[in-house]
């Protein structure tokens, strides 16, 4: 039997976590600041989190899985939402914080297991 997608199980991020990740900016190579929140670029070669197809596949450790990658983003407190920012990727950030922002309209639709819709 070849499994399709190498997963792993979904994170559960506590309040403490979500507070630290929409405080925290990445610093790059330049030591410019991204935007608070982000968890992952738009262009991240190997995203942390969503789907991810090879052509060909991907072989990790000793098995082959034939299409690729999916890994479930984080289960996360009703008070935070995750959300797409334009031309950055995806951000953490308070509900509140994200109406005043306007990117509640922007925010990720998951499905039970932590997959966009």
């Amino acid at each position: 039997m070849d499994p399709a997608y190498k997963t792993r199980p979904r994170e559960v991020w506590s309040r403490k976590q979500c507070l630290a990740a929409v405080k925290h900016r990445h610093t790059d190579s330049y030591g410019s600041k991204g935007p608070a929140g982000l968890i992952q670029g738009s262009a991240d070669p190997y995203p942390q989190y969503g789907t991810q197809r090879f052509n060909g596949g991907i072989i990790a450790g000793d098995v082959w899985y034939t299409i690729g990658t999916r890994y479930p983003w984080p289960k996360i407190p009703a008070e935070f939402g995750l959300y797409h920012l334009c031309s950055w990727g995806v951000i953490v950030s308070a509900r509140e914080d994200a109406v005043l922002r306007k990117l509640d309209q922007h925010e990720l639709v998951l499905d039970e297991e932590g997959y966009e819709k």
